[in-house]
């Protein structure tokens, strides 16, 4: 064969080879076809096109201060027929299509964050590049309008934020510029892995960072979340510290009325709305309102179980948050968590059912556990660790079990409320633990009723049977905080149509009254001996 015809031949493979490569969506916003937009401005996608080509123009642009703004149509699929599933036995996350499938790390269990197994071979997906980088961050507002978008697929090394959005707002959270991101669901159908938590990224379904004034309103994740992180040093700067969340890893901002249903599992820090959230900034200017309110997590939330010190940097896992509090020392507030509930299982070397580490001022206020919060080494039902710069903790309760598994030996340790309080620079931090309550019939406590470990002292905090909480006594007596109240529909007195509820919630249902009847006597002595006083939904 002439070397013409060995050009020819090569040219011909070439070819072919090409043609049998998968179609990728089109990532590049010159190539696509530019959405159109209403008449607010807002660019209308209905896409996965439409999709590709947000992401690569407002990836691609030439200042932050060039806000953009869009609205979803319709539901899209980045990648139809494919399923993510993690198996919390193997650490592995099965890939599947068409009756094929492949198995990825995750982190945990000896496996590697990503790597196939030996001996498969993956199919192809379609990757989808995360909106708003370390360079070019998401400004702007993007709204879902009820929509969602599956087949989210975001596995890349390369990739320091890694979400269907990478980094919003003002890296460096000065309040310079924003972004908002509202009415949005990431299906259940996606899979992100972030690989750069470590140093200068984070990893979360809805959102990598939304820094500065930036919110995440009425968001949903249902995607599977796994990635590395790191432990949250003094002084540390905010922008850089990388956790991994269901709905966001890294928050600076306000979520709120967000839900997590997608399983969450880091190496060290997790949690089930946010891997870490804290109100650090890097310079003098007007510090972020910072604060998850309103959120449920219902997915379950793992970190590594390997036997560790209660102080060191690896495993810990919170139902809401990982970590809160944390940054630089021109501020590193811990923010507020109110009005919270997890229902999702937490599994860590240390786990908790809102908070694992608490820092920095962080109120948690009117928060609840619902599910089995099971650990190596310090197992609580409500705030595992609170460490400098202390926490509030108040007009909360657990109804979950909460256990040990066996790893950890005779220093391993298991409370309902609160767990352990760190010792730093000589001193213990300053905290208020008041108005919390165990279901007793859940987890009883020890024979001396110990709801918290050693050196945290609690104000009116109560371990009581599910009997108790049915009545709605708990309720009444954790009060109000502005707005926000536990409510509850109680048994008595019965009323057409009313379910009665175990437990309170914080939206859906009625106010508990504490109401006194003194029948039908008017002397003080007769109306004192027939006086009644109970719990009601009637005022």
């Amino acid at each position: 064969m002439n070397m013409k015809q060995k050009l020819l031949s090569f040219c011909l493979i070439f070819l072919i080879a090409a043609t049998l490569l998968p179609v990728l969506a089109v990532a590049d916003s010159e190539a696509a076809e530019t959405p159109p937009q209403d008449t607010d401005g807002y660019y209308l996608l209905d896409s996965a096109e439409d999709l590709y080509w947000f992401s690569s123009y407002v990836n691609g642009r030439e200042t932050n201060a060039d806000a953009v703004n869009a609205r979803l149509t319709k539901d899209i699929d980045l990648n139809p027929g494919v399923s993510f599933a993690y198996d919390a036995e193997t650490g592995k996350i099965t890939v599947s299509k068409g009756g094929k499938s492949f198995h990825l790390g995750s982190g945990l269990k000896g496996t590697v964050l990503g790597a196939l197994d030996d001996g498969e071979t993956a199919f192809s997906l379609n990757p989808w590049t995360p909106i708003g980088t370390a360079a070019m961050t998401y400004i702007g507002t993007f709204d879902g309008n009820g929509h969602t978008v599956n087949g989210v697929y975001v596995n890349d090394e390369n990739i320091g934020y890694a979400g269907f959005f990478g980094l919003i707002g003002d890296i460096n959270a000065n309040n310079h510029y924003s972004g908002h991101v509202k009415n949005l669901t990431v299906g259940e159908n996606s899979l992100v892995l972030g690989y750069k938590c470590g140093d200068s990224g984070s990893t979360g379904g809805v959102a990598a960072t939304a820094m500065s004034i930036d919110t995440l309103e009425n968001c949903i994740n249902r995607a599977t979340v796994a990635g590395k992180s790191s432990y949250v040093p003094f002084n540390s700067s905010a922008s850089r510290v990388g956790m991994v969340g269901g709905i966001v890893g890294c928050m600076a901002g306000k979520a709120e009325n967000c839900e997590n249903y997608g399983t969450v599992v880091s190496d060290n820090y997790a949690g089930g709305i946010a891997g870490n959230l804290t109100g650090g900034r890097t310079n003098t200017y007007a510090q972020a309102y910072v604060s998850l309110e309103n959120c449920r997590n219902y997915g379950e939330v793992y970190g590594n179980e390997d036997l560790v010190s209660p102080t060191e940097t690896s495993g810990h896992a919170g139902g809401i948050a990982g970590n809160s509090g944390g940054g630089d020392t021109a501020g590193c507030d811990g923010g507020i968590i109110a009005g919270c509930i997890n229902f999702g299982r937490v599994r860590a070397s240390g786990a908790a059912g809102v908070v694992y580490q608490a820092r920095e001022g962080t109120r948690i206020q009117y928060c609840a556990n619902r599910n089995e919060i099971a650990a190596t080494l310090v197992s609580v039902g409500l705030v595992g660790q609170i460490d400098w710069g202390g926490c509030t903790l108040e007009s909360s309760y657990t109804a979950g079990n909460v256990t040990l598994n066996g790893k950890g030996g005779e220093t391993a340790v298991a409370y309902p409320i609160a767990g352990i309080v760190k010792y730093f620079m000589e001193q213990y931090p300053s905290y208020t633990v008041k108005k919390c309550y165990n279901d007793n019939d859940v987890f009883p406590c020890d024979e001396d009723g110990t709801l918290a470990g050693a050196n945290i002292n609690m104000i009116e905090c109560y371990s009581v049977a599910t009997s108790v909480f049915a009545s709605g006594e708990p309720a009444y007596k954790m009060g109000s905080w502005y707005d926000l109240r536990w409510k509850q529909n109680i048994l008595e007195p019965y009323e057409e149509g009313k379910i009665p509820e175990d437990y309170p919630n914080i939206t859906g249902t009625r106010v508990v009254s504490y109401i006194t009847h003194y029948c039908c006597h008017t002397d003080a002595t007769n109306k004192n001996a027939h006086k009644k006083s109970f719990y009601s939904n009637l005022t």
